[in-house]
C-alpha cells in the first residue's frame, strides 16, 4: 500500500456508459481524509492526474497462539533441527516447492516477479504477508516434507 492510502467501506459500481471511466457509489464516507489525501498528493507531486488501485482486503494468516503463523514455523524449526539444516534455509526451500502449488512470488509494484541475484529464480513472498489460503499451503507443504523424511511434527 501506498503511502496515500484512504479505507473506504463497500461501494456499488454504476454504469457510466464508457469504457474507460468506472465510477462507485461509496456509502458513508467521511469527505474530510479523501479531501486530505488529495490536497497531499497535489502538495507533493504537483498532480492533477491520480492512478487509483483497486485491491480486495486479503485475510492475512492467523498470528499469535495456536495460530498458522506459528504452526508454520515451530514445524519450519523442527524439521531443521531434525536435518542439521538452518531454519531460513528450510524456510526458503518449503516456500519455493509450495510456489508450485500457487504460493505467490514477490513482485515490484509494476507486477513483474521479483527474482533471486543468487540463483535467479522467483523471491517468494513473506509469509508475513500470506493471505489464509497461501498459509494453508505453507503448511500442506510443511506437512508433506515432514512425512517424506519421517519426522514427527509437534501438535
Amino acid at each position: 500500500m501506498s503511502k496515500y492510502s484512504v479505507t473506504l467501506p463497500a461501494a456499488t459500481r454504476l454504469k457510466t456508459g464508457s469504457p474507460d471511466r468506472i465510477e462507485f457509489r461509496v456509502q458513508s464516507v467521511e469527505r474530510a481524509p479523501l479531501v486530505r489525501l488529495i490536497k497531499r498528493v497535489e502538495q507533493d507531486n504537483h498532480a492533477r492526474q491520480y492512478r487509483v488501485t483497486i485491491e480486495p482486503v486479503k485475510r492475512l494468516r492467523t498470528t499469535g497462539r495456536n495460530s498458522q503463523n506459528t504452526y508454520i514455523n515451530g514445524a519450519i524449526q523442527a524439521i531443521a533441527e531434525d536435518t542439521g539444516n538452518d531454519f531460513a534455509d528450510v524456510k526458503l526451500y518449503i516456500k519455493r516447492k509450495a510456489m508450485r502449488r500457487g504460493y505467490p512470488a514477490k513482485t515490484t509494484e509494476d507486477g513483474e516477479v521479483v527474482t533471486s541475484l543468487i540463483d535467479g529464480e522467483p523471491v517468494p513472498v513473506s509469509e508475513a504477508d500470506a493471505t489464509v489460503d497461501e498459509a494453508k499451503i505453507l503448511i500442506e507443504e510443511v506437512q508433506q516434507l515432514a512425512a517424506e523424511l519421517g519426522i514427527l511434527l509437534p501438535e
